[in-house]
Order: structure tokens, then C-alpha cells, then sequence
């Protein structure tokens, strides 16, 4: 089984993600993001702090879609690898 995020780079150019391993607590986030979690300050330095002016709406579209099987799973890394991916 597999699985796959599809989206714009241009509404969501950072995924971050980060694993916690501590006896008994295993957990694992695959967030989308606008910005690194590297704090305001790297953001800023490096040009990637946004802002939302109040009253604005933002719209992001997002796929995540299961792959069954072998067959799927090659076939949709077919696809990413000729940059077709559904």
C-alpha cells in the first residue's frame, strides 16, 4: 500500500516533517506549510515569511489518494518520474 500527497508548489512550497521515537509514544507529522519551521527570523532572513492581511482568504488544494498495491505504486512513480503524476 501506498500513499500520496498531490498539490501546487506555489500554494504549499514547504512540507515539514518530523518524527518523536520515545518508548511506547511513536509519532510521525507530514505537515504542509507556507513557511519552514525554522522560526520567523530564518523565514525572514531567507525570504519565505508570509503574511495574511486581515481579511484575507487563501485557498489551497490538496490531493492525498491511496495507491493499491505493487502495479499502482509503479505506475504512479512512472508518472512522477515524467512529471505526470495524475
Amino acid at each position: 500500500m501506498g500513499l500520496y500527497w498531490q498539490f501546487k508548489h506555489s500554494e504549499i512550497p514547504i512540507v515539514n516533517h518530523w518524527q518523536h521515537f520515545h518508548k511506547g509514544t511513536y509519532v510521525t507529522g507530514i505537515e504542509p506549510g507556507n513557511c519552514s519551521v525554522l522560526g520567523r527570523a530564518w523565514n525572514r532572513q531567507h525570504g519565505t515569511l508570509q503574511y495574511i492581511k486581515p481579511g484575507e482568504v487563501r485557498e489551497f488544494n490538496m490531493e492525498i489518494g491511496v495507491l493499491d498495491g505493487v502495479d499502482e505504486m509503479r505506475e504512479f512513480e512512472r508518472k512522477v518520474k515524467r512529471g505526470l503524476a495524475k
